[in-house]
């Protein structure tokens, strides 16, 4: 009986000075490690983001895709507009 109580007690004291000493540092561990992970993708995204951008505020850009000749000759192709060619549809 006084071995049971005694092995109780033990296991009690240790447990208490685990959870109050010990397992803080771990959680810590465990919580910095996450965090500079995600520090490092949020860094990654920002130069991602920043070479993306690199044109100056206010400049725009117009894309233009790429000419497809399908044979056909467009009237007004002068290169600076598009003509589309409508058709009325009964």
């Amino acid at each position: 009986m006084l071995k049971t109580f005694l092995v109780l007690i033990i296991i009690y004291l240790l447990s208490r000075i685990f959870f109050r000493y010990i397992f803080p540092v771990i959680i810590r561990n465990f919580v910095n490690k996450a965090a500079q992970g995600m520090q490092g993708q949020f860094g990654e995204q920002q130069q991602q983001f920043q070479q993306y951008n690199r044109r100056p505020e206010g400049e725009v850009i117009i894309e233009k895709p790429a000419a497809k000749n399908s044979g056909k000759s467009r009237p007004h192709s002068s290169g600076d507009d598009d003509f589309v060619d409508y058709t009325e549809v009964k």
